[in-house]
C-alpha cells in the first residue's frame, strides 16, 4: 500500500533521506536541471459557463444573420412569421454597436422558461429579430449570469447615480483600491478570480486608475 503522508524519501537515489517538502523541491529543480520540467505556478479555475437561458440578466449584445432557403428574397419574407423557413447562424456572431448599448430586455408578461433551449427571450420574436440594411438578423437569446454586474460592483458602488460614466475617476482615487475582499471556497476560485479578470479589462480601457 502507498503511503501518502507526509514523511521521509526511501528508495529515492540522490534524495533518499529528504522530508517530504525538501524532496519535491530538489526532485523539481532537477528536473529543470536535466531539461525535462521544472517550478511552475498553476492556478485553480473552474469552468465558468456564462449564458443563462433565463430572462433576468444583462442581455448578451450579439447578433446572428438570418439565412433563408435558396430562391428566398429577404425582403419577402419575416422571421417572426409562424411557418417561416429560416436558419440562425450562430457561427457568425456580430457584436451590438456601442452607439446602440445598453441592449435592453424586451418587456413580457410571461418569462417562464418554457420547453425551447434558446430561453424565453426566443419567444420574443419582435425583439429577437430585426432588419438591418435588407437584411434580417436575429439577437442572441441567452442573457448574462448578472456576474457581468457583480464582477465590477465595487466600483458602481462608488458612484451608482452617475449616469455619464461607469463612476468618477475622483471617486476612484478616493476610496480604491479595495483593502480587503473575502469569501468562502465558492468565492476564492469563482468570483474573486472573475472580478480580477474584469478588472484588468477595465484596466486596459484606462477606466479605473
Amino acid at each position: 500500500e502507498a503511503f501518502t503522508q507526509l514523511g521521509a524519501n526511501v528508495n529515492s537515489g540522490e534524495f533518499d533521506g529528504m522530508k517530504t517538502n525538501k524532496a519535491k523541491k530538489a526532485i523539481t529543480y532537477k528536473l529543470e536541471e536535466l531539461s525535462a520540467g521544472g517550478p511552475k505556478i498553476t492556478y485553480k479555475l473552474r469552468d465558468w459557463v456564462f449564458s443563462r437561458q433565463r430572462y433576468w440578466g444583462e442581455p448578451i449584445p450579439i447578433y446572428f444573420p438570418v439565412d433563408f432557403p435558396e430562391g428566398v428574397d429577404a425582403k419577402d419574407v419575416d422571421p417572426k412569421d409562424e411557418g417561416c423557413e429560416h436558419t440562425i447562424r450562430y457561427d457568425v456572431s456580430i457584436p451590438v454597436d456601442e452607439a446602440d448599448l445598453p441592449l435592453t430586455l424586451p418587456e413580457m408578461e410571461d418569462f417562464s422558461p418554457g420547453d425551447d433551449p434558446a430561453g424565453c427571450l426566443a419567444r420574443a420574436k419582435d425583439w429577437r429579430y430585426f432588419r438591418k440594411d435588407g437584411k434580417w438578423f436575429a439577437r442572441e437569446t441567452n442573457t448574462m449570469p448578472q456576474w457581468a454586474g457583480s464582477c465590477w460592483y465595487y466600483f458602481r458602488f462608488l458612484d451608482p447615480k452617475n449616469e455619464e460614466a461607469a463612476f468618477s475617476p475622483e471617486l476612484d482615487e478616493d476610496w480604491m483600491p479595495v483593502d480587503l475582499y473575502v469569501g468562502g471556497a465558492e468565492h476564492a476560485v469563482l468570483h474573486l478570480l472573475y472580478a480580477r479578470f474584469w478588472h484588468q479589462v477595465l484596466f486596459d480601457l484606462c477606466i479605473p486608475n
